[in-house]
């Protein structure tokens, strides 16, 4: 499965300028249900930073394939996807600050279709 991703109604700062967003798509991995293997996010993939944008369209998708969620993951349907939103303030240092963030299952993506 591949995923176009967009934003709609960023919020802009105090002095009214709109954010240069980037989205990290992050997976969780560990079940949590045991100590040796607590829940963990690992980076997945990130949107390029589109500049000075209320309602950012990304030109680079996402896409879920079994073999990404390794071996010992979930079932591919029952993996956690977390969407973080960053305000790039400076490319050079990396310096960010989170928008917000979204979880999901990819059962649900795969069956709201």
């Amino acid at each position: 499965m591949e995923c176009a991703l967009s934003c709609d109604n960023l919020l802009c700062d105090a002095l009214g300028r709109a954010p240069s967003a980037r989205l990290v798509v992050s997976l969780r991995t560990g079940t949590g249900k045991s100590d040796r293997s607590p829940p963990r996010w690992r980076r997945f993939a990130q949107t390029e930073v589109v500049e000075r944008s209320s309602n950012p369209t990304y030109l680079r998708t996402v896409a879920f394939r079994t073999g990404h969620l390794g071996a010992a993951s979930p079932p591919e349907s029952s993996a956690a996807i977390r969407v973080t939103a960053y305000d790039v303030r400076e490319r050079l240092t990396a310096t960010r600050t989170m928008l917000g963030q979204a979880d999901v299952y990819l059962g649900e993506l795969l069956s709201s279709g």
